[in-house]
């Protein structure tokens, strides 16, 4: 996160994903609590995804989507 903010923006629209979440809990490098921990901590939305078995990919895009969309409009000048 702190290479993000030294690079951009502060208000740059975030999301932390966790990959692999079709492996085994005892596989995994992070639990989905740590990740729902650091999304806490971040103030950013957290989701598990599975690129091989496309879980929430879409759903990962379209927050995103949305998250600009709403920066973009807070931008605007009013009137």
């Amino acid at each position: 996160m702190s290479q993000i903010s030294q690079h951009n923006d502060d208000d740059i629209p975030k999301i932390i994903v966790g990959n692999k979440c079709d492996l085994p809990p005892n596989e995994r490098i992070v639990s989905p609590e740590e990740g729902m921990l650091l999304a806490e901590k971040y103030k950013v939305p957290f989701l598990e995804a599975s690129a091989k078995e496309g879980t929430n990919i879409n759903e990962i895009f379209q927050l995103l989507g949305q998250k600009m969309v709403d920066k973009f409009k807070r931008q605007q000048p009013k009137g």
